[in-house]
């Protein structure tokens, strides 16, 4: 019974080991290559966690999306868009996806998620300015357990990472894992 458990003396050796759980998993998306490197560790925390994959990816200043942006839109595996709920105009939904440079966002963002083996739903954000700022702004608007993003240049000092992820990881308090590219050489570190 749970009363002889606790009446138990605890072994001070005993290490008690729990696994963290990430229930909703934000990723950096640019459409480079380590970006879809990382949604590919994405795909397989998803898997061992049953974890929700947002996938962010933050364009430049445009004049003709500064009215469709930010848009959120939940998306299948078959690459079909349950809903789109625009966070700014609510009542031009129809409108935000008739942009064709947001067609293509989103439709490479589907590809990479079937191309990473993604087997849940996947939220699309997209969103205008500061990599950084959008993805500082994002985590604290929703509650992640772990922040994936690709970082092209890492050395052994923080000074070294690239601007965006150097700025994400002095900001957030939530876990980062940082992917790199994948090494083709064992020494080419």
């Amino acid at each position: 019974s749970e009363d002889n458990v606790e009446s138990k003396p605890h072994n001070k050796n005993e290490v008690h080991v729990s696994f963290p759980r990430f229930e909703r998993i934000l990723v950096a998306y640019d459409r480079m290559e380590i970006s879809k490197r990382a949604l590919s560790y994405a795909a397989y925390f998803s898997k061992v966690s049953d974890s929700e994959i947002v996938l962010v990816n933050v364009v430049k200043a445009n004049r003709d999306l500064k009215k469709a942006l930010p848009l959120s839109i939940s998306a299948n595996l078959d690459g079909n868009k349950e809903g789109e709920h625009p966070a700014m105009v609510p009542n031009q939904p129809q409108v935000m996806l008739k942009n064709r440079p947001l067609q293509e966002i989103v439709e490479e963002m589907t590809a990479a998620c079937k191309a990473a083996a993604l087997t849940k739903k996947v939220i699309y954000e997209i969103r205008m300015g500061d990599p950084a700022d959008e993805i500082i702004n994002l985590s604290n608007i929703m509650s992640f357990d772990l922040i994936i993003m690709g970082s092209r240049r890492i050395a052994s000092r923080i000074q070294a990472i690239g601007s965006t992820t150097r700025k994400v990881v002095t900001t957030v308090r939530t876990p980062l894992l940082i992917v790199q590219k994948q090494r083709t050489y064992k020494d080419e570190y």
